[in-house]
């Protein structure tokens, strides 16, 4: 991202002190609790309405500004939900973290993008706030739509509750593992909210074929959604073997090798392996790091099946990561060959220092520099 400097403009020297001027407020008003929700419905239009606003694309002589409030460092929860007490939305404090707690929400809208993945929400006494999700993935990778939608129920782990720049209440969520998302079947969803749960009748193989075609066209997100509702409609275990193996091969390509080797797990029959689920397993095992688990993985899948051709290259790339483990021997020109082709964002060009071997420097001011030296 290009960055203009505009701390001497008088327009945005305005706009900057207005955002200062709303953290100082908002942090006098620490431990403070709030008696002056405005009704859910309030919240929802003016939502939609800026919503609305927002599809309009700017001209392309035209600039936005999106901005934030960084809040100072914190850890994410390490607890598990089951342990963590309930809060509503009533009891919370004003620019808190509230460690031990727990809290279920409703979506009640579509989602919004700026610096985070936003939409209005309700706990179950039927208070609404704005939830905001920082650090998710980019649009391109996982469409907000994938993110948040209306009905959907989640669980925030030690919500962080404060007020936005605009001056509304939010919930502030800083650490993807902080938030969990249920499925319409979990049986901890409040029985009130149920009947606004969607029950599909369709199979898990049909569901399976459009999770495929999403993945046909790189949509893996969709794709992750899909396999999921294709695992709970699985009325076999060959339903649900299938859709989570097609799970796994989606949470490798959204880099997720965890939730991937889960699934390959899970999709495993100790009597009989599947090609698929040792493959998977193997792939997985490789994105975490553990090479010598990988290999073997891969060891058992020739065994099983020796016509398997995708294993022979996968245990070379494999024994080049283990003798790198052994010799601490890198072969470092084809790293810096790979290096070299990158498009580096912004204005900057590639040359030597002198006696240096090479670094960066920009083609104009305010852009990052990122300097080697060997």
């Amino acid at each position: 991202m290009d960055i203009k400097d505009v701390s001497n403009e008088s327009k945005y020297i305005g706009y900057l002190k207005q955002l200062q001027g709303a953290a100082e407020r908002a942090a006098r008003r620490k431990g403070q609790a709030v008696r002056d929700h405005p009704p859910s419905q309030q919240l929802v239009s003016s939502f939609l309405m800026k919503l609305m606003a927002t599809s309009y694309r700017p001209q392309p002589n035209e600039n936005t500004i999106a901005t934030t409030q960084v809040p100072a460092p914190y850890p994410p929860c390490i607890d598990s939900a089951n342990d963590l007490e309930p809060i509503m939305i009533s009891d919370m404090r004003l620019e808190t973290h509230h460690r031990g707690k727990k809290i279920m929400l409703r979506v009640l809208t579509p989602p919004d993008r700026m610096t985070a993945v936003m939409a209005i929400v309700e706990d179950e006494k039927g208070i609404a706030v704005l939830l905001q999700l920082y650090h998710q993935p980019e649009e391109t990778i996982v469409p907000a739509t994938e993110i948040l939608s209306p009905n959907m129920i989640c669980i925030l782990k030690e919500p962080f509750f404060k007020c936005a720049t605009d001056g509304t209440y939010s919930l502030r969520v800083d650490h993807p593992s902080d938030i969990i998302r249920l499925d319409g079947a979990d049986d901890r969803i409040p029985s009130h909210w149920r009947p606004s749960m969607v029950i599909s009748d369709e199979n898990s193989t049909d569901i399976r074929k459009q999770g495929n075609d999403a993945v046909q066209v790189k949509k893996w997100a969709e794709a992750l959604r899909l396999y999921s509702s294709a695992v709970q409609a699985g009325q076999t275990f060959e339903e649900r073997q299938l859709a989570f193996l097609n799970r796994s091969f989606a949470n490798l390509n959204l880099d997720r090798p965890k939730q991937a080797l889960l699934d390959a797990e899970k999709a495993t029959n100790p009597a009989m392996p599947s090609e698929k689920s040792l493959f998977r397993k193997a792939r997985a095992l490789y994105e975490l790091g553990d090479y010598q688990q990988s290999l073997e993985m891969l060891e058992k899948l020739t065994q099983w099946f020796p016509e398997n051709k995708a294993a022979s290259s996968e245990k070379d790339r494999i024994n080049e990561r283990l003798k790198e483990q052994r010799t601490g021997e890198y072969k470092f020109k084809q790293i810096s060959g790979r290096y070299s082709r990158v498009a580096w964002p912004g204005q900057r060009a590639l040359h030597h220092q002198g006696g240096l071997s090479g670094g960066a420097s920009a083609l104009r001011k305010g852009v990052l520099l990122q300097l080697c030296r060997r």
